[in-house]
């Protein structure tokens, strides 16, 4: 079965249009693409690592994902790490605290407090291979050894700005 997607205008305004996935969108056309960060009560953060036969082969990135036809952006990022890492999310511990459009995907930026061992996670196959906690200075290092995705920067501005910090969601 083919994966939908809603279809937005330029400002986020919800349209009657459908999208099958996989088919280049029409011009001044945008989907929902959600990118969830765990925090655990230490401050550091889940990165998983994806698979080598995905873009950006065996890069670190938060877990994420295209919204799927009438869901909206919090029931996407629950299912997306549902599906990618075998981890059931309430809607009541994330937070969306970022929001940036880039070509024809609008992205919500969520931040969930959770604390899960790695040995509970449940990779998703052909999508994620490893996972890690790290600490922002760690990420820096990936992101300057170019081990992760590197549009996923942002995550450091939010950090120093305090966007993101250990006691936010308590």
């Amino acid at each position: 079965m083919p994966e939908i997607w809603n279809i937005y205008t330029k400002n986020r305004e919800l349209t009657l249009k459908k999208h099958v996935r996989g088919i280049p969108l029409q011009e001044g056309d945008y989907h929902l693409v959600v990118e969830v960060w765990i925090l655990r009560s230490s401050g550091r953060l889940l990165v998983t690592k994806r698979h080598p036969d995905k873009p950006f082969p065996n890069m670190w990135e938060c877990t994420g994902g295209s919204a799927i036809e009438e869901e909206d952006s919090a029931s996407a990022a629950i299912r997306e790490v549902e599906e990618e890492i075998g981890v059931h999310l309430e809607a009541s511990d994330g937070k969306m605290i970022h929001q940036y459009t880039s070509e024809d995907s609008h992205y919500d930026v969520w931040l969930f407090r959770k604390d899960i061992p790695l040995e509970d996670l449940v990779f998703q196959e052909r999508e994620v291979i490893d996972a890690k906690y790290v600490t922002p200075q760690e990420l820096r290092i990936l992101l300057e050894r170019g081990e992760m995705i590197p549009k996923l920067c942002y995550i450091l501005s939010l950090i120093e700005t305090g966007v993101v910090s250990a006691g936010m969601l308590t």
